[in-house]
């Protein structure tokens, strides 16, 4: 857990001016509240922005990313690349809510129910495996005032976590 929130702690005070950085790591919050679910996901903005014209054949904007058609390429991206199942069944549906970008990266923001009854949840998560072997997606989980932090690779794709 040390070692989570050390990369955690240099990806969020990575210096904006870099045009290029060594490191290729995004973090998805999930927060499990009693009236809603909330994931965000960090992602670098120029790294995010190579993936999406990789896949999509059109350069991104990011100014316009809360624009069609830049939103519905984050969310085909964010949906076919991160994804939970609750209890081995069920999969948890995210609807985008907003984006910003905010010192080099981007923060893209999605909303569902509230989680009922699941004890364990599944996570696939391959952000930006097609385009870094040396990615690193942390996982962080809030949920009762407990938090835990997963790490996904280009080995450790998909994770069962228990949430009792």
């Amino acid at each position: 857990m040390k070692g989570i929130v050390l990369i955690i702690l240099l990806f969020l005070t990575a210096n904006s001016a870099m045009t290029a950085h060594p490191v290729h790591v995004s973090v998805c919050n999930l927060e499990f509240a009693r009236n809603e679910s909330i994931m965000a996901v960090k992602l670098f903005s120029d790294d995010f922005g190579t993936v999406l014209q990789n896949n999509y054949n059109e350069e991104f904007v990011l100014s316009k990313a809360d624009e069609k058609p830049y939103r519905d390429y984050i969310i085909n991206y964010v949906s076919s690349h991160l994804k939970i199942t609750l209890n081995k069944n069920k999969s948890l549906k995210f609807e985008y809510d907003y984006s910003e970008v905010n010192e080099g990266a981007i923060w893209v923001y999605f909303k569902a129910d509230k989680l009922s009854s699941a004890e364990r949840i599944k996570v696939v998560n391959t952000l930006m495996l097609d385009l870094y072997e040396d990615q690193t997606n942390l996982l962080i989980i809030n949920q009762n005032g407990k938090q835990d932090g997963f790490r996904f690779n280009y080995k450790v794709r998909e994770l069962e976590i228990d949430l009792k």
